[in-house]
């Protein structure tokens, strides 16, 4: 194997495989929509929300909840307040503290306010087959398209667009 094809099948380990979810409106209250499927054992490295249509001025708390298959639920995010959203903000979760805990809160990042980056915790979340989905407090007109990326821990394990 030549060592320009090494190098570069190492760096999309490093950097996990990446999906896209098209943009969808927002859940309704309380409700949680599935947008990715889990199968096997995977590391989730990344996700951000993009959003593509504005997000109406009222609170509405979101977040990502694992609904692993015979399982508990269990929120994998804390909440932000999507409130006034405008198209090109992302909502951009984080990964677990020092302390390992998961529930950390998403950052905004806006395009539209100048913001060219940001900063954010490293380390990965482990998810077994269920479904990741998103949950909104409230019922709120919006939509936004999806980014992920991950590493399968074991062999054929996968996620997908739901």
């Amino acid at each position: 194997m030549p060592v320009g094809s090494r190098n570069f099948e190492q760096s999309l380990t490093e950097a996990g495989i990446y999906l896209f979810r098209p943009a969808a409106t927002l859940p309704t209250a309380a409700a949680t929509v599935a947008q990715f499927n889990v199968v096997g054992m995977v590391e989730l490295l990344g996700y951000v929300q993009e959003i593509t249509t504005a997000v109406q001025a009222q609170a509405n708390a979101v977040k990502l909840r694992h609904t692993p298959t015979g399982g508990t639920v269990g929120d994998i995010s804390g909440t932000i307040d999507i409130n006034g959203y405008v198209v090109g903000d992302y909502i951009v979760y984080q990964g677990p503290t020092g302390a390992g805990a998961l529930s950390q809160v998403p950052l905004r990042a806006g395009l539209t306010t100048g913001a060219a980056g940001w900063t954010l915790r490293s380390g990965g979340i482990f998810l077994r087959t269920g479904a990741l989905g998103f949950t909104a407090a409230a019922t709120s007109t919006g939509a936004n398209s999806t980014h992920l990326w991950y590493r399968p821990l074991f062999r054929n394990s996968t996620i997908t667009v739901a």
